[in-house]
């Protein structure tokens, strides 16, 4: 019947994009690791990057009721690599989403220091043991955890976003409570390129 139809398209339609960002991930870790990624940074507004990396996941957020809302000084302009700031922003915030329970938050928070940008992309979803956030950021551990609507994923994410943060100069790490969400927050420098 139609809702069936409705049911196994919108199952497709994950299925899809899931596979489509595993893809991504791959390619771009393995441009990363042979040294051929291009490493681009430009003076861009980060609302404007924010906002076209977060409208990638809207969908995502909406099938698990998750509301997401971003706190970003309004004329803040960054020097970074778009692509790799863009994806970097999705795995982050495409996580929270996937580890956060139907009608959870998500928050971001963007603070500017002296010399550099702090990004928190926080979440109330079900955190990590104290045990686990050493294996997060690895390739070797073979990490993986899948979300609160059973939602599969690889680790490799986490590993790009390390790597996307380091290349930029900068630091990343998690904050996190089993049973009560997670912070991932990264700083990136504030220099002109």
């Amino acid at each position: 019947d139609v809702n069936e139809i409705v049911q196994f398209a919108r199952l497709i339609n994950t299925s899809a994009k899931n596979t489509m960002v595993l893809l991504e991930n791959l390619l771009e870790w393995a441009q990363l690791q042979r040294g051929r990624m291009l490493f681009n940074p430009k003076r861009l507004l980060l609302s404007e990057l924010m906002k076209e990396a977060l409208e990638l996941i809207s969908q995502s957020a909406a099938q698990k009721a998750v509301t997401v809302q971003a706190y970003i000084p309004e004329n803040l302009i960054v020097a970074v690599d778009e692509n790799m700031f863009k994806l970097l922003i999705r795995n982050l915030v495409g996580n929270a989403i996937k580890f956060s329970h139907n009608g959870g938050k998500v928050e971001i928070n963007v603070k500017q220091l002296d010399e550099s940008i702090q990004i928190s992309v926080k979440d109330n979803g079900i955190g990590i043991s104290a045990e686990n956030i050493g294996k997060l950021f690895s390739l070797s551990t073979g990490f993986v955890v899948r979300g609160t609507a059973n939602e599969k994923g690889t680790g490799l994410g986490l590993i790009l976003c390390r790597e996307f943060v380091e290349k930029h100069g900068g630091r990343i790490w998690v904050e996190s409570i089993e049973g009560k969400g997670s912070n991932f927050i990264f700083e990136l420098p504030l220099k002109n390129y």
